[in-house]
């Protein structure tokens, strides 16, 4: 059986809402006084003024692990249909927002400290995507990782010298489906 060793996953902002372990903790942080670039900064003063150790951190995910987050949630599905190897890489593709990096880099703390995974964070600015109800199938067909990318290819668009291929015969198949 195949087993998943590298796994990407789209951040969102879940594991903020009130009703997961770790929502509470972030009650009080308003993203309309704070800049992308501090968030690994601010991460860390909510770490330390509300006292989540590494150790308070796995007591709440081991509390309740089906309340943590979307992302932890894939990954806990994946680990009990024994789809998960020993050790794990995890990259985790979050929105260029103050609350985007913040969720990402506490998923990114929760992942280490249950998985033991190494895990990398990269944001993104936007990407296009379709996604599929009939076949169950995330399709993206591009990615932005900064706005000056995006406004030159939209640009290129717009003059005719870009096209996006949207077609999906043309994309590749990593096979987990076959």
């Amino acid at each position: 059986m195949t087993k998943y060793r590298n796994v990407v996953i789209t951040g969102g902002i879940s594991i903020m809402n009130k009703n997961n372990q770790f929502g509470n903790y972030f009650l009080d942080f308003n993203s309309k006084n704070c800049k992308f670039e501090n968030a690994e900064e601010i991460f860390q003063n909510i770490l330390k003024e509300k006292e989540l150790t590494d150790k308070k951190i796995k007591e709440l995910v081991l509390e309740k692990p089906h309340n943590v987050s979307a992302e932890f949630s894939m990954l806990k599905g994946l680990e009990n249909e024994d789809l998960l190897d020993d050790f794990i890489s995890v990259s985790i593709i979050h929105s260029e927002t103050v609350e985007g990096k913040l969720s990402a880099l506490m998923n990114k703390k929760i992942i280490e400290s249950i998985y033991g995974a190494e895990v990398s964070l990269k944001n993104v600015f936007r990407c296009a995507y379709h996604f599929s109800r009939d076949e169950q199938i995330l399709y993206i067909y591009e990615i932005w990782l900064s706005h000056d990318e995006y406004e030159k290819d939209c640009d290129l668009i717009k003059k005719g010298k870009k096209s996006l291929n949207m077609n999906k015969s043309e994309m590749f198949d990593l096979g987990y489906n076959s």
